[in-house]
């Protein structure tokens, strides 16, 4: 019972922050489904940030609890690497999406993939750290994790609709350097443990959310101006779908697209079993690993058994759910005649 209050509380604040992060993107909604998708990719970047800081680890200037190499760890171990890989998925599976079209979005994807990132992490620390650490952790690394992912994401959102890929690239450098120095300050402040380094730390969360709420209400105004002129947001819609119907005949090929009488284009019906097949394996083997997990829960006496058991199943079971959804989602939508893309 202990270890599920433990998980409750630990998922908790970052889904308050998913829910506000919703809430904020009024003007021109994202998708549910995208947003979630945002926030699965925060969730699979924790692994590949892992490994990369257990990698460094091995370095020998990693070592040492001195305050240089405290500033080493948080600015060359830890930061860039968290940060990069929470930006990293966003570039590569929702710069180009369709739905990504005006700079709030920026803001929107950017931060649902921190908070996805921290939702993970919060779960690992708070199940081997107690409720002492769920309570620190709500005030502290979640806004974090979110607000960093708010001011990448306000950069990123620029870069989206810059004049050309030199500005693009100048501003996500910029939302990325931004992010890395908050999150390099917060951890020299955490790792150095004295009293001082304690209020520097407070202070800094508190001016997080002075800038997160700056950067959310300029996103907000981005967005009305964008689709306040109804000819300029048709103008952009339209810029939008030929930018979109350029990347589907480059990926699909036109012998596998087609075009509707209002000129929609869809992918035409193909049977792709092996995903099918592929994600429902996947389903059983997660599955199977909760049932392993409630077996053994019901008969375990040891909290500390208990809780080693959940983080097997968890690990194990969180990136074969995702590409379970992904590819069962892609079949059906493959199944269904004249699928709009």
């Amino acid at each position: 019972m202990y270890t599920l209050i433990l998980l409750l509380l630990a998922i908790a604040p970052p889904m308050m922050f998913f829910a506000y992060l919703i809430k904020t993107d009024r003007v021109e909604p994202e998708p549910l489904g995208m947003l979630m998708f945002a926030l699965a990719l925060g969730v699979i970047s924790t692994f590949p940030a892992s490994l990369i800081e257990g990698l460094l680890a091995y370095l020998p200037f990693f070592g040492e609890h001195d305050l240089p190499a405290i500033i080493r760890t948080s600015f060359i171990q830890v930061a860039p690497v968290e940060e990069g890989c929470k930006l990293a998925v966003i570039l590569l599976f929702v710069w180009k999406n369709r739905n990504f079209n005006e700079e709030n979005d920026g803001i929107v994807y950017v931060t649902a993939s921190s908070i996805g990132f921290a939702l993970f992490e919060n779960v690992l620390y708070v199940l081997s750290g107690g409720l002492a650490t769920a309570v620190a952790r709500s005030i502290t690394a979640i806004p974090l994790h979110t607000f960093c992912g708010v001011i990448m994401g306000a950069y990123v959102g620029r870069a989206r609709f810059a004049a050309d890929r030199r500005t693009a690239a100048v501003l996500v450098l910029k939302g990325f350097a931004a992010a890395v120095f908050i999150h390099g300050l917060y951890d020299t402040f955490a790792m150095e443990h004295g009293s001082s380094s304690v209020v520097m730390l407070l202070l800094l969360v508190a001016a997080l959310f002075f800038a997160g709420r700056f950067f959310f209400k300029t996103g907000k105004e981005l967005s009305a101006a964008r689709w306040a002129n109804p000819e300029a947001a048709a103008q952009i819609r339209l810029d939008t779908a030929s930018q979109q119907a350029a990347r589907i005949v480059v990926r699909y090929g036109e012998d596998k697209i087609g075009i509707d009488a209002e000129g929609r284009f869809y992918l035409k019906p193909e049977k792709q079993t092996w995903k099918l097949v592929t994600g429902r394996l996947l389903y059983v083997f997660s599955f199977a690993c909760w049932v392993l997990f409630l077996v053994i829960g019901y008969n375990a006496s040891d909290e500390a058994a208990l809780a080693a058991v959940f983080y097997f199943c968890l690990t194990m079971t969180c990136v074969p759910t995702v590409l379970a959804v992904l590819l069962t989602r892609s079949y059906r939508q493959r199944l269904e005649s004249n699928t709009y893309l």
